[in-house]
């Protein structure tokens, strides 16, 4: 007789977050099939077959059977700049969030890293070093310096003021609250679940998702340890330019 999964479980971020090490360490678990970025590597072509399936979300409903009698996982950059735009997915967060719920998805994730300066680093360092993204577990950390241009940085595809691209942040994930008002919604946040101790995401994930927490090993490590003053060069000019807004505190944390 057919058993049903455990059920889904959707991942929503905003990348440079955390969300690869905690999924590594959901990957693990033996009653969860973590399947990360799905629509990102349909994209680029990784998943076997996808370029013969048009639609996104069939892909995803191809995917979910994978899962058996396990838990189906997998995580969206959930942001208009990231995956929802064309190529990928090509669609809003109301609508996405919609069509998940349509195929059964009460149960989200949502990821948050609260500083968002850190997390422009974080990317901007990862594409200037020629797009690596992570680095194994004990491996030494590298300062790489940037210059941020405080009228015109990265995010996603498009380019806009750094100020602007701070409110970007805040409204997608303002965006998503009331979307997942009357659904089992685990809120986490880098600087409290995930920096200092990874395991610490990882457990409270397992408890959401009502798993037993298993022994589980911490694969990656952090690439921009370092403080911020240390890894912008013109450090100055980003002081004066947030000085007296709502992130200055982000340069020194």
């Amino acid at each position: 007789m057919f058993q049903p999964s455990l059920g889904q479980v959707a991942m929503l971020h905003h990348g440079r977050c955390g969300s690869s090490v905690l999924c590594d360490l959901l990957r693990q678990h033996p009653d969860i099939f973590w399947d990360g970025e799905v629509f990102t590597r349909m994209f680029r072509k990784q998943v076997p077959g996808a370029r013969f399936i048009r639609d996104p979300m069939l892909l995803l409903r191809l995917r979910m059977a994978l899962a058996g009698k396990r838990y189906y996982g997998f995580e969206t950059k959930c942001h208009p700049a990231y995956d929802l735009s064309p190529p990928v997915l090509n669609t809003s967060i109301p609508s996405y969030i919609a069509s998940l719920k349509q195929m059964g998805y009460s149960d989200f994730i949502i990821l948050k890293r609260q500083n968002y300066l850190r997390q422009h680093i974080s990317e901007e360092v990862s594409r200037q070093k020629g797009r690596i993204w992570h680095q194994p577990v004990g491996a030494t950390a590298s300062l790489h310096q940037i210059t941020v241009d405080v009228n015109c940085v990265r995010l996603g595809g498009y380019r806009i003021a750094l100020l602007d691209s701070f409110a970007e942040r805040n409204r997608g994930y303002a965006d998503l609250a009331p979307l997942l008002t009357s659904d089992r919604t685990l809120w986490l946040t880098y600087e409290d679940h995930i920096l200092h101790d990874p395991v610490k995401g990882y457990r409270q994930a397992c408890e959401f998702l009502e798993v037993t927490p298993r022994e589980v090993t911490i694969e990656r490590s952090r690439m921009n340890p370092f403080p911020v003053k240390d890894m912008i060069q013109n450090f100055a000019e980003v002081e004066a330019h947030l000085r007296d807004t709502d992130y200055e505190w982000m340069l020194y944390d």
